[in-house]
């Protein structure tokens, strides 16, 4: 918007934009009178409906929009969403005019519609992270919110996240803070932030981490993603800042050193590590989510980042990249270990007939390196032929005529003699429980081939109870398997049922 006005107003018109991360010294050139012979125009968010007076003002133009930051608890992220505003908005931005003097309010909404607007916007409580508000409420040892008399109930899928959050970054021992989360919660800062101050081992290590702790909560208000070059810089309000945290440490001296940012932001943002997927700017966190930067941004040739900082758009499922780190991976996973988690797999190889052992590194859902495993385990290589055979299907089994016969004996006595009591043998069955019938016979099975080898007719008959009468009469059952008959989807079977008095 202040682009588009500032080629059609006169050099007479001051134009200045108002909005909560301004710097001070444009927050006084919106609020104080214009100078002599000049008119002014301020473009306000709607940090204009607090007290905030502005001289000169005689005209308010009301959009009669806003735009809210609503939190996300599935990604644990915020999102920015334009919606229509309530009455008491529209009542406070008319207030606006003529604080001083008499003044017009114009607002851009048709009557009808803005009698149908919200009596009052929606309470904060209802649509913000609450991790903060649950560690206060755990410092104060109260570990049920629901005790608390709110003027608005918080939502609990909003206090779940708020816990899990709390979780992963170690501040909980069941329902109450942790040693460490005690340390979080007397900072008073973000937990995210809390938590990377309280790990610091040193003085060096807590400068950085002042340092980072600063800049998140007032970050640069356009140009450089690239958190390393906004930590190069020195700007006062960062360092004031900085110093604040350390007296609340308690750490006197200590120098800010780039080389600690990476660990220490791996502390608290593990969820936010960032590996590229594609040319595009895009990328994926370790929690699953996606994100992005601008196809044009440096930091987008980087293979790996950290992104402390993001914001859900509503024009993208992707999160967008407002500030973040470029990484080296390797040196990350050796100084942070306690980052990694280790699996090993063994995959079922279609185009070469055999198994493939692998160990994968991962940090979430991101897998660091995946490398060849020599000697898997014997119960790695058995599940996973179970897992392929569930995959596959039962004919990658060596069926007999006799296991064959065998299973139709068992179905048929299912469905004739109900009474007594048969094992499932149908396809769901037998899949649903191979480690019962047939992994017990799979000692000493290493391969393809020697599952192939297996005998499928003593596995089903370890399915009978020995001790009732039932082996008795599947014996009595005699199901013999014809030819198909040329032309016949068909298989002709003779079936005797047996007699007994």
């Amino acid at each position: 918007m202040q682009e588009q006005l500032a080629s059609r107003i006169g050099s007479d018109v001051l134009l200045c934009p108002l909005y909560g991360a301004l710097s001070l010294n444009d927050q006084r050139k919106a609020i104080l009178p214009a100078p002599q012979g000049m008119r002014k125009v301020v473009l306000a968010t709607n940090i204009a409906e607090t007290s905030l007076t502005i001289e000169g003002i005689r005209l308010v133009v009301d959009c009669a929009q806003e735009r809210v930051a609503r939190f996300e608890p599935r990604t644990g992220l915020t999102r920015l969403i334009t919606q229509r505003v309530s009455q008491a908005s529209m009542t406070q931005r008319a207030g606006r005019a003529g604080r001083l003097e008499p003044g017009i309010c114009l607002h851009l909404i048709a009557k009808e519609q803005a009698e149908r607007a919200a009596a009052q916007s929606e309470p904060e409580i209802l649509q913000s992270d609450l991790s903060g508000l649950l560690m206060e409420l755990l410092q104060w040892g109260c570990s049920d919110p629901a005790q608390m008399s709110w003027l608005d109930q918080p939502p609990v899928v909003n206090l779940m996240a708020a816990k899990r959050l709390l979780q992963m970054l170690g501040a909980l021992d069941g329902e109450r803070l942790s040693a460490q989360g005690q340390k979080m919660a007397a900072l008073g800062n973000d937990p995210r932030l809390a938590a990377m101050l309280v790990s610091a081992k040193n003085d060096d290590e807590a400068a950085t981490a002042a340092k980072i702790a600063a800049i998140l909560e007032e970050p640069p208000r356009m140009g450089n993603s690239d958190l390393g070059v906004a930590f190069s810089r020195n700007q006062p309000a960062w360092q004031q800042r900085s110093q604040q945290l350390l007296k609340r440490l308690n750490v006197r001296g200590g120098e800010a050193d780039s080389s600690l940012i990476a660990p220490l932001l791996a502390g608290a943002f593990a969820d936010r590590i960032a590996h590229r997927r594609g040319q595009d700017g895009r990328y994926q966190l370790a929690n699953g989510m996606g994100a992005m930067l601008d196809a044009d941004d440096a930091l987008s040739r980087h293979e790996w980042l950290i992104a402390p900082l993001l914001l859900q758009g509503s024009a993208s499922p992707d999160a967008r990249i407002l500030l973040a780190l470029p990484v080296d991976i390797d040196e990350l996973v050796q100084r942070c270990p306690q980052l990694v988690q280790q699996s090993d797999t063994v995959e079922w190889d279609d185009a070469q007939g055999t198994l493939k052992a692998w160990r994968r590194l991962q940090i979430g859902q991101l897998t660091v390196k995946v490398q060849p495993l020599a000697k898997p385990s014997e119960d790695e290589l058995h599940q996973a032929m179970l897992n392929g055979i569930r995959d596959k299907g039962l004919s990658v089994l060596n069926w007999t005529a006799e296991a064959e016969q065998l299973r139709l004996r068992l179905l048929c006595a299912a469905k004739w003699l109900p009474e007594y009591d048969w094992p499932a043998v149908d396809n769901e069955s037998l899949l649903a429980t191979l480690e019962t019938w047939l992994l017990p016979h799979m000692t000493g099975v290493h391969s393809l081939r020697g599952l192939k080898s297996l005998d499928i007719y003593q596995a089903l008959r370890g399915l009978l109870d020995w001790e009732c009468s039932n082996v008795w009469i599947v014996n009595c059952l005699r199901i013999t398997l014809c030819r198909r008959e040329a032309g016949s989807p068909f298989v002709i079977m003779k079936i005797t049922r047996p007699r007994w008095r």
